[in-house]
């Protein structure tokens, strides 16, 4: 299978029919010049994650003044060759997957059982004992009160 090959070394001939220098583009861009360079060899390897070496691709373009669409599906295309035969894009992403919208609501439900069933079990084992455990509440008219002392020395 024939690997697809960025064409980066129309960059380099658009920038030197331009008379700009690899510095000046860094300086234009903001893109670092190692990246400048591995863009023109075509060495894609050598770029960040896909997201900024888009947009290297695209401020470098804008430079220029070439479309930057055809670059980047052809940017596109070279990940997907690649991606496939050795991995390096693979290790270097940002993993995609994202947790489902209704497991927050899955966890916080099961917080809040948990905490009901924490609050049940705390009263069965500690606060229904204790209150077992009491003697009775006395009223004041239910206790015959003892013999005054009064009376019997009259």
């Amino acid at each position: 299978m024939r690997q697809i090959r960025f064409p980066g070394e129309a960059f380099r001939i658009q920038r030197e029919a331009l008379g700009v220098s690899l510095q000046d583009a860094h300086i234009h861009t903001h893109v670092p010049t190692e990246y400048l360079r591995a863009i023109e060899e075509g060495r894609i390897e050598a770029l960040p994650i896909k997201t900024y070496a888009v947009g290297f691709i695209r401020s470098y373009c804008e430079l220029l003044d070439l479309e930057p669409e055809p670059f980047v599906d052809q940017f596109h295309a070279c990940i997907q060759d690649t991606a496939g035969s050795n991995h390096f894009f693979r290790s270097r992403s940002i993993s995609t997957w994202r947790r489902p919208r209704w497991t927050s609501s899955v966890l916080a439900w099961t917080a809040v059982c948990a905490l009901l069933i924490f609050g049940w079990f705390t009263y069965n084992a500690v606060v229904r004992p204790l209150v077992q455990n009491m003697p009775e509440r006395v009223d004041a008219g239910t206790l015959p009160a003892p013999p005054s002392t009064l009376e019997d020395g009259l």
